[in-house]
């Protein structure tokens, strides 16, 4: 655990915790390294929810896997992801903060909850949001009330390839915009969010340029 920043460029850490995986407080950033976690709590954590703008977590490269008990990759204000291979084998929500950027990486997610989640935090309680911009996402959801990509906002996707498994594919609670990349729901390629709102049916969001 860091007190404050925790960055991590290198080496071969494994780390097997009762509570939390690797927590960094103000922030936690990842630039390479082979990481292997299994966690009881958390996988990886930035956990300030008190100072605004801290609780960052960065991912920029690596090879990271995770099991967790609750969230795999978890901040307290934003998550962005430009890079690195992340497996998530194993979590209860896969991704979550209020604000999840994705521009690259490789990452696979396994969720019994929410597979990417914007949701609010103790500290940031509005402009809620997850975009996608690049990449190449595999989400695989549990049965029951479960969503694949879940913003209690905006859900805006400009490109990447993203390969959902999954009975609600799309849940958000502002704007969905799709205006580029590959999306495919349980083998079908489809070119529209199709919102399901809280586990309601079967609204629909927008094609290419709005909702």
């Amino acid at each position: 655990m860091g007190k404050d920043d925790l960055m991590i460029l290198s080496g071969t850490i494994d780390v097997t915790s009762v509570d939390d995986g690797i927590r960094g407080k103000d922030s936690l950033t990842i630039a390479d390294g082979t990481i292997t976690i299994d966690a009881a709590g958390d996988g990886l954590k930035a956990s300030n929810d008190t100072d605004l703008g801290e609780g960052q977590l960065v991912i920029t490269g690596g090879d990271i896997t995770i099991a967790s008990g609750d969230d795999a990759v978890k901040a307290e204000q934003q998550i962005s992801i430009s890079g690195g291979t992340i497996d998530i084998e194993e979590s209860v929500e896969g991704i979550e903060a209020p604000v999840v950027v994705i521009d690259d990486g490789d990452i696979t997610v396994n969720a019994s909850d929410d597979g990417i989640n914007a949701s609010a935090s103790a500290i940031v309680t509005d402009g809620l949001s997850v975009t996608i911009n690049g990449g190449t996402l595999a989400v695989v959801m549990g049965s029951g009330d479960t969503d694949a990509i879940d913003s209690n906002g905006d859900l805006t996707i400009t490109g990447g390839t993203i390969d959902i498994t999954a009975q609600s594919p799309f849940d958000f609670d502002g704007t969905g915009t799709l205006s580029g990349g590959t999306i495919t729901v349980n083998g079908q390629q489809v070119t529209e969010l199709t919102n399901q709102m809280m586990g309601g049916g079967g609204q629909m969001g927008g094609g290419p340029g709005g909702r």
